[in-house]
């Protein structure tokens, strides 16, 4: 997942056929869907994406907690 973060992709149809017109995403954007505990979760916010985890097991979900110390936010459903 962080390689295809950093993959560069075709800015518009036309790039297709013209590799070298590829660039990167500045801040990809991330759905983590089962994020269990969060590791691809972290990974991929300290990579530099913005990311949506969704994780259904209410009993993972204290561990973000301990995230404040990286500047994440979260928000559990209940």
């Amino acid at each position: 997942m962080l390689y295809a973060m950093k993959a560069r992709v075709p800015q518009s149809p036309g790039d297709f056929g013209n590799l070298k017109a590829w660039r990167a995403l500045p801040s990809p954007f991330v759905i983590d869907i089962g994020a269990n505990v969060g590791w691809f979760t972290l990974n991929a916010a300290l990579a530099g994406g913005t990311v949506a985890a969704f994780e259904g097991a209410q009993g993972t979900c204290s561990l973000p907690a301990r995230w404040r110390v990286y500047g994440i936010a979260w928000v559990v459903l209940g």
